[in-house]
């Protein structure tokens, strides 16, 4: 039972169980998975939704009785040790923001259009040096210099996974709320008070999360609503 009214985000539902997941305001949705065979088909499907192919398992992600794009909403990750923080989603964000910023301070414009034109007036002069045709875009966008400059989330080799989760949170809150985050195998890597952690810290962010386990001997949080599934396939929600 619930002690406030709750808002329901998000329905994960699989035609296979009786029951579906809701992805609820304030709380991380968790799957416990027992079967390893299972485990392995429902990670592999997400792998599969994200990329926008057939998956294994028939999940529908519903919101308010419509059918979601699970490419467009999932954000998977499988592996706490190597998230990228230069991928296409993250670099695009980044971009965009920079993009924001720069458009709608007056004076930042100006100075933007000022190199702009600078730098393009050099390149002619010196291409002119060159005894052969050259052609160059007309203009460059503000995220072609970012790439050009290598512009990137900075997120060191030797950063803790948990580290690296919190801040994957911190993207996903501040320029992509709308995505699902799924994690898978954190209970291979974390212990439970780390995994504690990592549940406290999304429900803070606010951010719809969705972990993917099969240790049984995790605990329960109180910010947890949990999928749980054992051996013979029989499935349960539980909530504190």
């Amino acid at each position: 039972g619930y002690d406030r009214e709750v808002v329901v985000l998000l329905i994960l539902r699989n035609i296979s169980f009786e029951h579906d997941l809701p992805i609820i305001d304030d709380h991380v949705a968790s799957m416990q998975i027992a079967s390893p065979h299972l485990y392995a088909r429902v990670v592999q499907s997400f792998l599969a939704l994200e990329a926008g192919e057939e998956s294994l398992e028939p999940f529908l992600f519903l919101q308010d009785d419509d059918l979601l794009d699970a490419s467009k909403l999932l954000y998977v990750v499988t592996d706490p040790f190597h998230i990228d923080f230069a991928n296409k989603k993250i670099m695009t964000a980044l971009y965009g923001e920079i993009n924001q910023l720069i458009r709608k301070n007056p004076l930042w414009q100006a100075r933007w259009e000022k190199y702009m034109v600078e730098m393009s007036d050099f390149i002619q002069e010196v291409t002119r040096e060159i005894p052969l045709e050259i052609s160059a875009p007309d203009e460059m966008t503000i995220q072609d210099v970012c790439k050009a400059f290598g512009v990137q989330l900075d997120c060191p080799l030797n950063t803790s996974p948990l580290v690296r989760i919190c801040k994957l949170l911190d993207v996903l809150a501040e320029w992509m709320p709308k995505k699902l985050l799924v994690l898978c195998n954190l209970d291979n890597y974390f212990s439970d008070a780390d995994w504690q952690e990592v549940i406290k810290y999304t429900a803070y962010t606010k951010v719809k999360a969705l972990l993917i386990f099969q240790n049984q001997a995790i605990p329960m949080h109180e910010q947890e609503i949990r999928w749980q599934i054992d051996q013979n396939y029989d499935d349960k929600i539980i909530k504190l």
